[in-house]
């Protein structure tokens, strides 16, 4: 499970996802797009290119090319609120 700062205040309203949800989609994204075991995504996983422009494009805040499990949680956090 992915456990990182949230920089957002986690929302507690009828549907909105909870902070243990935002670690659970997490770990899913890593753990789905991650296939050569380094614990993130780059060039190097079996990925198709444009799913990882896409995750580039909304998750690599440091811009090194590289999706990390912190990166993925604050974005999934920032799409849902």
């Amino acid at each position: 499970m992915v456990y990182c700062d949230n920089p957002f205040e986690c929302v507690e309203c009828e549907g909105a996802w909870t902070c243990a949800d935002v670690a659970a989609i997490s770990t899913e994204v890593i753990a789905y797009y991650d296939t050569n075991g380094d614990a993130t995504v780059n060039p190097e996983d079996d990925i198709e290119y444009d799913h990882y422009e896409i995750l580039v494009e909304y998750c690599d805040y440091n811009n090194d090319g590289t999706v990390e499990p912190c990166e993925v949680f604050d974005c999934v956090v920032v799409v849902e609120n």
